[in-house]
């Protein structure tokens, strides 16, 4: 019963991992967009393929290297 349990409770705790992960790289790409004038949804409707945990490191690190 407790080994269920354990497994139960790590099997969640990756999946809310990914869903906090996931919220933080929506936010970033979204904070990076709108100063193209652009929002989230327009910006990934225009492009499908592309990979949002990497555009989120993008995002970041073209942000930092403007202001230096």
């Amino acid at each position: 019963m407790t080994c269920k349990k354990s497994l139960h409770h790590s099997f969640r705790g990756r999946r809310l991992r990914k869903r906090y992960f996931r919220k933080i790289w929506i936010s970033r790409i979204n904070a990076k967009v709108r100063q193209f004038g652009l929002n989230y949804n327009s910006f990934i409707n225009q492009n499908k393929k592309i990979n949002r945990k990497i555009f989120a490191q993008l995002a970041i690190y073209d942000f930092y290297e403007k202001t230096n």
